[in-house]
This record gives C-alpha cells, sequence and structure tokens, in this order.
C-alpha cells in the first residue's frame, strides 16, 4: 500500500537542532528510507514554511511509524499519514468493483 506521510515542524523548522539532524540524516545514507516492507518512493521539503511531505510503500501503518516514530518523539514533528492507491491499484480496484 502507498501512503502520503505530510509533515510538519514545531518553529516552522528554525529548530538549529531539528535541521542538523536532519540534514546529517538526509547526507548520512538515509538508513530508514528503505527497509524490509517499508520504501520512500518521493520526498518534497518546503523549508519556507517547515513542512514537508513523503509517498512510501509499505506494508503496513506500523511500518510507516517504524520510520515517523524517531522523528516525532526527538523533534515533535507531527504527521499527517493519508493511504492511497497507485494508478495501477485504483484501475484494478475499479475494474474489480465496476467491470
Amino acid at each position: 500500500m502507498r501512503y502520503l506521510i505530510q509533515w510538519t515542524c514545531p518553529d516552522a523548522g528554525s529548530s538549529p537542532e531539528l535541521n542538523q539532524g536532519f540534514k546529517d540524516y538526509l547526507t548520512g545514507g538515509k538508513a530508514m528510507d528503505e527497509f524490509e516492507g517499508f520504501k520512500i518512493l518521493a520526498r518534497l521539503i518546503m523549508p519556507q514554511n517547515g513542512t514537508g511531505a513523503f509517498i512510501a510503500e509499505a506494508e503496513s501503518l506500523a511500518h510507516v511509524y517504524k520510520h515517523t516514530g524517531p522523528w516525532t518523539r526527538a523533534f515533535k514533528i507531527s504527521v499527517q499519514i493519508t493511504p492511497g492507491l497507485s494508478d495501477e491499484e485504483w484501475v484494478q480496484s475499479e475494474t474489480d468493483l465496476f467491470g
């Protein structure tokens, strides 16, 4: 299943600790971007307002939480998680339901 994860940093991303932590993560190999049952497909960072989003393919919400949990706990980032379908999944579902 695919998920859209939208995140918001406290203080519009102006925390030096948060920014350094995120920079270190992005330049240090992005270790949690892909593990069994989870893979980030795309990420956008909107520094102008301290938000961002990514699309992940994950076996379950627990896999999404394994990625987001450390960030929400360490830096008080809030996340909104929305499940969705790929083009192919939607076409198959539409066909199965309505022919």
